[in-house]
């Protein structure tokens, strides 16, 4: 389960989209969770997330709420980072998801 006491993610600049390393390719090797979850599908919204202005913003959360799944059901058992050829950070970015989603 996504740890709710957790306080609400910083932005780190180091780190950009565009990277070698922890950029998503869309390969859906992360639907490996045991719980389910459309990874793929909330990674997609981790991305355009990060590049939307605040009016693209409003309409995520929109289709985030119509998604039928939420981020809080991640259980951070890390399936989805080991399957993952890029060495996304999925379990921290379904965390950042939940504040940014479903807060």
């Amino acid at each position: 389960m996504v740890n709710n006491s957790l306080p609400a993610p910083e932005q780190d600049s180091s780190k950009t989209e565009d990277s070698a390393r922890d950029c998503c390719t869309n390969c859906d090797k992360c639907s490996t969770c045991a719980m389910q979850l459309n990874v793929p599908a909330f990674m997609r919204f981790y991305v355009q997330w990060q590049k939307a202005d605040a009016q693209l913003q409003a309409k995520l959360k929109e289709a985030y709420a119509a998604l039928g799944q939420k981020a809080s059901r991640c259980r951070s058992c890390g399936s989805c980072e080991r399957a993952c050829p890029h060495q996304v950070p999925v379990v921290a970015r379904m965390q950042e998801l939940y504040w940014r989603f479903e807060m």
